[in-house]
């Protein structure tokens, strides 16, 4: 797995690429624990590039939102396709995060995220 941070006016996007699974997520979880302790409370995880998705990665996903929540933020899902959609789908996971197309979707749904 591997992560590029592009970090906005109003918030950062995590892209990650490759296979979220449970040699990975520790780390994706530390990367985002990492920006919520640092501050930044609008987080889209772009998950776009990511090839396979573990429970381990949905786990780490929910943990952070969970936290981000508490800490009065937002974690947002964006790039989901093709296998990696349907286990968002079959967790539930789906109507629990906000999930947009892309980030043109979610900056046209809020633009202060730019």
């Amino acid at each position: 797995m591997d992560t590029r941070l592009v970090r906005r006016q109003g918030s950062i996007v995590i892209a990650v690429s490759g296979r979220l699974d449970m040699i990975s997520a520790g780390t994706l979880e530390e990367e985002l624990e990492a920006a919520i302790g640092g501050g930044d409370r609008r987080i889209a995880l772009d998950l776009a590039g990511v090839e396979y998705l573990s429970s381990a990665g949905l786990r780490a996903i929910l943990v952070a939102a969970k936290r981000l929540g508490d800490a009065g933020g937002t974690l947002v899902v964006i790039g989901l396709a093709g296998p990696v959609k349907e286990v968002f789908e079959m967790s539930g996971l789906g109507g629990v995060l906000p999930i947009y197309a892309g980030d043109a979707a979610l900056f046209a749904a809020h633009p202060d995220w730019r």
